[in-house]
């Protein structure tokens, strides 16, 4: 692994404290004796020349490289080497270097050195007709559960024109319906209740129920109140509306009666 023996941006002073201008840099193996190579790159691929001279404000002319240990020499612009460099090593211990990388292997460590270990694999049986279909972790037997399990598409349909809500899952026909709207019930002066019919703009298939709420109280006879509903089929519903609030007496309805209604039930969509 390579690493820069001289730091970053090492600026070399003399004796003195005047800039090693023109200086020298020897660098050796650790006898301080056979002359090592640096380089001027990180892959170590370009040698830099031995000995290194520094410029003009005391720093290396190139960028310098390495690998391993190194002994180096500090000399002034005369070649005078005034002082020694030794074992100069990388900051990094050898023990948190990432080893060689080993094919099909995971890296871990011991608590003290990086390691590569094998990857543990479960042994399956035989896969053969089983698509779609996982094996258990405790004894590597195929399960009878299908691994794809297929989730129906929600399928909401909100109708601005029939005033309607409809909702179900795209692997059942039957979905939930909900319908709403206004209707007016006629005047009936001599009467103290009115009908009327509504048809919905969606035909059920099943109904569960209906109900309708008055909009208006201007009956003088009293508040109209609905009294159920007569009737709530696939297709249509009556409502009742009552001023005299089932008592025989009162003024009669001599208004129409405005009303909003609400039917809940199911549909089947084929």
């Amino acid at each position: 692994m390579s690493y820069r023996p001289l730091g970053q941006f090492p600026q070399y002073l003399l004796p003195d404290g005047r800039v090693n201008d023109g200086g020298w840099l020897y660098f050796y193996e650790t006898d301080l004796t056979t002359p090592k190579t640096t380089y001027s790159d990180p892959d170590l691929t370009v040698p830099n020349p031995n000995p290194l001279q520094l410029t003009a404000e005391g720093y290396p002319a190139n960028d310098v490289w390495g690998d391993g240990a190194f002994g180096v020499e500090l000399a002034d612009a005369d070649q005078v080497v005034y002082r020694t460099f030794n074992n100069i090593q990388p900051d990094t211990p050898a023990n948190s270097t990432i080893p060689a990388l080993v094919n099909g292997a995971f890296l871990t460590n011991d608590g003290s050195n990086l390691l590569w270990q094998q990857i543990a694999q479960l042994l399956l049986p035989d896969p053969t007709g089983l698509n779609n279909y996982f094996p258990l972790v405790v004894d590597g037997a195929w399960t009878a559960t299908p691994f794809d399990v297929d989730v129906p598409d929600p399928e909401i349909v909100v109708s601005q024109t029939n005033k309607s809500f409809r909702a179900g899952v795209s692997t059942d026909t039957t979905k939930f319906l909900i319908q709403v709207g206004t209707d007016t019930a006629p005047a009936a002066p001599g009467n103290t209740a009115t009908t009327k019919t509504v048809t919905y703009p969606e035909a059920f298939t099943v109904c569960w129920g209906a109900i309708a709420f008055p909009t208006t109280n201007s009956q003088p006879g009293g508040p109209v109140v609905p009294y159920g509903t007569s009737a709530a089929g696939i297709t249509t519903a009556s409502f009742g509306f009552d001023v005299a609030e089932g008592n025989s007496s009162g003024s009669g309805v001599v208004n129409d009666v405005p009303f909003l209604w609400i039917a809940i039930g199911t549909k089947t969509v084929t």
